[in-house]
């Protein structure tokens, strides 16, 4: 919880100036506001960035950043921990072959051309 007499609001633009760009890119103030309001699901558990509506405007903290971070990180954790070791990946048998996904291109042009679509 947001304590405002032991902690500095800062507005979500100046969230993502100081959350750390990925790829070269900062994180957009509408996707900290989603971080505020749906959060983010690790398994069964969802997981909000602490906010407080001062007025009109959505504010934040840098300790609530830093809490969400932690808990996102205890989450993925605790979730890795629960998960039963991945199977061996098969064969995805749903997959065309190139020569079948050939002749359903042909099938499908020779339909077009018979209805007079054109191509």
């Amino acid at each position: 919880m947001i304590d405002l007499t032991l902690e500095k609001p800062i507005t979500l633009t100046e969230a993502t100036k100081i959350i750390p760009a990925v790829d070269g890119r900062r994180r957009h103030p509408s996707a900290v506001w989603r971080d505020c309001k749906k959060g983010v699901k690790i398994g069964e558990q969802r997981i909000r960035l602490e906010f407080l509506r001062i007025g009109r405007r959505i504010v934040t903290t840098r300790e609530a950043l830093n809490r969400f971070f932690q808990r996102l990180a205890e989450a993925d954790v605790a979730q890795s921990d629960a998960e039963e070791p991945a199977a061996v990946p098969t064969c995805d048998t749903t997959m065309r072959k190139p020569t079948r996904r050939d002749r359903d291109v042909t099938g499908a042009i020779q339909r077009m051309e018979a209805l007079a679509i054109g191509v």
